[in-house]
């Protein structure tokens, strides 16, 4: 909120992004223990102050009102989500957890890479 009026809601979304890959890498690491109630916090922290900078930022691009927007940014987000549980439920059950949080940290960053991409707005 304040911070993406403060910088560009580009510049947040990017850094917010990055930083939620490294408490995801470090849970892959470090396994069951008490680091755990810090990291997984501080990781849901930055992913979850995405969300309305990625909102505010569709309704500007896409034409037909703000409500579509909302509607369908929302939806996308909720849904690759659910993909993205039964995507990796297998990958759990086959290899651990690890690979799972690894895989997880490396889209985080795949999807900070791509808001470099984002423009302003559009409208």
């Amino acid at each position: 909120g304040s911070l993406a009026d403060r910088f560009s809601k580009q510049r947040v979304a990017t850094s917010m992004l990055a930083l939620a890959s490294i408490p995801l890498f470090l849970v892959s690491i470090l396994g069951w223990s008490p680091w755990l109630y810090l990291l997984v916090p501080l990781s849901g922290m930055f992913t979850g102050a995405v969300h309305s900078i990625i909102v505010v930022l569709a309704q500007r691009m896409i034409k037909g009102g703000m409500a579509l927007a909302s509607g369908l940014t929302l939806g996308f987000m909720f849904s690759a989500g659910a993909l993205g549980t039964l995507l990796s439920g297998p990958l759990a059950d086959a290899r651990g957890f690890p690979p799972v949080f690894q895989m997880t940290a490396g889209l985080v960053i795949l999807a900070s890479l791509l808001t470099l991409f984002l423009r302003g707005g559009v409208k």
